[in-house]
């Protein structure tokens, strides 16, 4: 056996398995990925999955070395100026971060400069000066750096997720290394970013911005919409010098659409903060035995009875008894059966020493409940107040203004009282898994008004019903990572036979 380097004549430091033959560290450091074409495999490879820390650190250190070359061709105005125009928004950190990254990719491997070569391949005529070989590597994989629309397929571990381009169907499936994608990102998320494809994995090569579900397919047409009209203005203008140039364009228009979405959905909401308050007349303990006496209401003893001037009960008012009539009124969706094991709630009862309220966030529920009170208790209670707060648009002209819809301090949206984590839980497992057990067989206007069910048998149906799904699923990853709780539609994907989405 050979105990040198097969490259020179050094002596054998390990076994390179590209060469199948012995090579010294020298020779390894100096020649893989350029004339040696490593193995995914290697440990001494740095594009190897393997070796993901190893790729963090040349990054690290070629970024630097990548922004002071760029400053021999733009100035700190000349940059900024970009920066500006790739940001998806003014005035936010990560915008800025995000709008920063896509500019050094545009001035770097897209924007020609007036001898109409790029950043980029002016470095590379000089032989990569001032890098070593895997900077070199790096710069050279990078050339390939174009924005695209990646979805996300599915999380494999701690820092791999498997992606499309949907810009590049053809493509098919490839892998990302990110960890912090990996950690937080939910199945089917659309994210427009730059991506740059190494020899084993894809990498971010800026921030990504989601692409929300409403809005992905005015995105697209867009795209295709203004890549036929650059075409016919410049023939043989690629896609990809189109997507670069106009990169900050497409993530504001993602903004607006998503803004315009939002508002429109919430404009459209029944979602008010009413409060209804009472002077108890009759006999307190009337009012209770009504209370304790009737199925639709239920005592909370985990409750905080915040809502009243003093100390009191707090009651959770269900939809069953006579208040089920209400679901008559309601999305079909929310409606419940007699052999559920949960209910849906109208709202939350204060009952105090001389006060009754009643606390909801729908005005249809709202206007129900105060005919119920009337038909419950219309001779133990006189009217004192009420107070209505639209939630929606509060939430829509903040979603404008650009500024946080809810947050916890705020005590206007501040949620129901919080229950037990265990019984939250079960609670909501119950929940989606009834909620889905009659989505399954519910007419949906996405599918032309047929079920799930069926359209899973009709081969025309099937892509509409994948998208459908895929936001469903996306939805539901998502809600799964926010609680913590073992929620899933597998079995759903099941049912419908696409286990593809699994």
């Amino acid at each position: 056996m050979k105990s040198s380097c097969s490259l020179c004549p050094s002596g054998m430091r390990t076994q390179c398995p590209a060469l199948n033959a012995p090579i010294c560290g020298p020779c390894c450091g100096s020649k893989r990925n350029i004339s040696i074409k490593c193995m995914a495999d290697c440990r001494f490879n740095p594009f190897s999955p393997l070796n993901y820390n190893g790729w963090l650190r040349i990054d690290s250190a070629l970024s630097q070395k990548m922004m002071k070359y760029l400053a021999r061709f733009y100035d700190d105005i000349a940059f900024t100026k970009t920066i500006r125009e790739m940001m998806y928004a003014e005035d936010s950190p990560h915008a800025y971060q995000m709008g920063g990254a896509a500019a050094a990719c545009y001035l770097f491997f897209r924007k020609p400069l007036r001898d109409r070569r790029i950043v980029a391949s002016v470095w590379q005529q000089e032989g990569w000066e001032g890098l070593d070989n895997d900077e070199r590597s790096m710069m050279e994989f990078r050339l390939n750096a174009a924005p695209a629309i990646v979805e996300v397929q599915k999380v494999l571990d701690h820092q791999s997720i498997e992606c499309r381009n949907l810009l590049q169907p053809e493509r098919g499936a490839f892998i990302v290394l990110d960890r912090g994608m990996a950690k937080n990102i939910s199945r089917f998320t659309r994210l427009w970013m730059w991506l740059t494809d190494y020899p084993y994995f894809s990498r971010p090569a800026c921030d990504p911005l989601e692409v929300p579900e409403n809005v992905l397919h005015s995105l697209m047409e867009k795209i295709f919409a203004d890549t036929l009209q650059e075409r016919n203005k410049r023939n043989g203008i690629s896609r990809d010098e189109i997507l670069s140039r106009n990169f900050g364009r497409y993530a504001r228009f993602i903004c607006d659409e998503s803004r315009k979405a939002r508002e429109r959905l919430l404009n459209a909401m029944d979602f008010y903060e009413c409060k209804a308050f009472y002077k108890i007349i009759g006999n307190r303990e009337d009012v209770r035995r009504i209370l304790d006496s009737k199925p639709d209401f239920q005592f909370d003893d985990a409750a905080k009875p915040d809502e009243g001037p003093g100390p009191g009960l707090s009651y959770g008012w269900l939809r069953c008894g006579e208040s089920k009539t209400i679901e008559k009124k309601m999305n079909p969706s929310f409606h419940h059966d007699a052999n559920d094991e949960i209910v849906g709630v109208l709202g939350h009862i204060f009952l105090g020493e001389c006060d009754f309220i009643f606390r909801t966030m729908s005005r249809l529920k709202f206007s129900f409940a105060k005919e119920m009170i009337r038909k419950y208790w219309g001779n133990l209670l006189e009217f004192h107040r009420e107070s209505v707060v639209d939630v929606a648009k509060i939430m829509a002209q903040r979603t404008k203004e650009g500024n946080p819809v809810i947050t916890k301090q705020n005590p206007t949206l501040a949620d129901h009282p919080l229950i037990p984590k265990e019984v939250e839980q079960k609670i909501m497992i119950e929940h989606y898994r009834s909620h889905y057990e009659k989505f399954l067989d519910d007419s949906i206007p996405a599918l032309d008004g047929m079920t799930p069910r069926k359209s899973a048998k009709l081969a025309k149906m099937r892509p509409r019903l994948l998208e459908l799904m895929k936001g469903h699923v996306h939805n539901i990853d998502t809600m799964r990572k926010n609680s913590g709780f073992p929620i899933s539609i597998d079995w759903v994907l099941d049912e419908l036979g696409l286990s593809e989405l699994k």
